[in-house]
């Protein structure tokens, strides 16, 4: 059993609020330690927050990562209240990278698994094609959205998914995959392309 300070949980917290990657035990020993990892996820609890446990893709066995996130109950409250930090073209040009990075590709079997934090890399002229992904959006302004995007860590600067993905519990995560599938039913295809 590691032995920690007030001042260690608070540099550990801290690292998980901050960083865009997960973070390895290896690198932070506290992580390591359950009781260190609970007092953690306590602490991140009283403000909304928990820690997530990232297992390695492809070796469930490795050894797992962490990351902190919104706890489930305060994201259903923040999404029930209406809370919505991207624009309604932020999330169109959001949703148009993750179908052709993400969706389309998993669907040929071009990429392996099923998940939110791997995809294929997007060229922006793909997004600005006419037609039933980009129709009735401005190529300038999808240009200024995956500029927006890229700063929120939602897409990498070659159009994959960012690393904010990697910090959805699986919760949120289903949630999004489930409205993901709502938006591309062919019976709201017509609904969403007016």
């Amino acid at each position: 059993m590691t032995t920690f300070t007030d001042e260690d949980l608070v540099s550990v917290i801290q690292a998980l609020e901050v960083t865009t990657e997960p973070l390895s035990s290896a690198e932070w020993s506290l992580l390591g330690d359950p009781d260190a990892r609970a007092e953690v996820d306590r602490r991140l609890g009283a403000a909304g927050r928990q820690l997530l446990t990232i297992l390695p893709p492809g070796a469930p066995d490795g050894p797992p990562r962490y990351i902190s996130t919104w706890r489930d109950d305060v994201a259903d409250v923040l999404l029930a209240d209406g809370a919505q930090p991207l624009s309604e073209l932020d999330r169109a040009v959001l949703a148009l990278v993750l179908l052709q990075s993400v969706i389309i590709p998993q669907a040929a079997g071009s990429t392996p698994g099923h998940g939110l934090t791997t995809g294929v890399a997007v060229v922006a002229t793909e997004l600005r094609q006419p037609g039933i992904d980009g129709r009735g959006i401005d190529a300038g302004d999808i240009d200024e959205a995956l500029t927006r995007l890229r700063a929120l860590t939602l897409i990498t600067r070659d159009n994959r998914p960012g690393p904010a993905f990697g910090r959805l519990s699986p919760r949120q995560q289903d949630r999004l995959w489930g409205n993901i599938f709502e938006l591309v039913r062919p019976s709201t295809a017509n609904v969403h392309s007016r």
